[in-house]
């Protein structure tokens, strides 16, 4: 019945790393900072999916090549397309060309898309010349039109002078 409350436990080493409330079954707001290691490993090891999307909230806060790392390897592996979703929508904040890389071999792979689409939102950020070639071939042959239209949002934010020209391109295609 208390707003707030702590609890401090004793443990005879350092975990790897802590989850508060498995599975979220409380309904709680939690005021629980771990380190980037511990985050790491909660990101590799919890059980549950709503303890790893937790660790990806701390880890988006976080920067590092390994933090980079972790986050492609659950666009890679991770079965459930909400985690490799998130992953993508994380990497997308990040300015570096590794994450452009990343986020490029992943849209080239994904075959969900519900998690292509966000791979294609956060590759537009990038306004280097290849991306901009990789949203062009996204328009040109995926098959989601969900998909499509993120491409040719991501054209349009980039201010592309062939923006336009490839928008019209489209609405002249029949309809699936």
């Amino acid at each position: 019945s208390e707003k707030t409350q702590s609890f401090q436990v004793k443990l005879p080493g350092r975990p790897d790393f802590m989850v508060p409330d498995p599975n979220a079954i409380i309904l709680a707001t939690w005021d629980f900072k771990p380190a980037k290691a511990m985050l790491l490993a909660q990101l590799e090891d919890a059980p549950f999916v709503v303890d790893r999307l937790r660790s990806m909230e701390g880890l988006a806060k976080v920067k590092g090549k390994d933090v980079v790392d972790a986050l492609a390897k659950v666009l890679k592996k991770d079965k459930f397309y909400g985690m490799r979703l998130e992953a993508a929508k994380i990497l997308g904040n990040r300015e570096d060309d590794e994450v452009w890389r990343v986020l490029s071999k992943a849209l080239e792979k994904e075959k969900e898309a519900r998690v292509r689409a966000p791979l294609v939102k956060a590759l537009s950020k990038n306004k280097k010349a290849e991306v901009r070639q990789q949203l062009l071939e996204t328009i040109e042959n995926d098959p989601s039109n969900h998909v499509i239209v993120a491409a040719i949002d991501g054209l349009t934010e980039q201010r592309w002078d062939g923006a336009l020209k490839t928008i019209a391109a489209v609405l002249d295609r029949d309809s699936q």
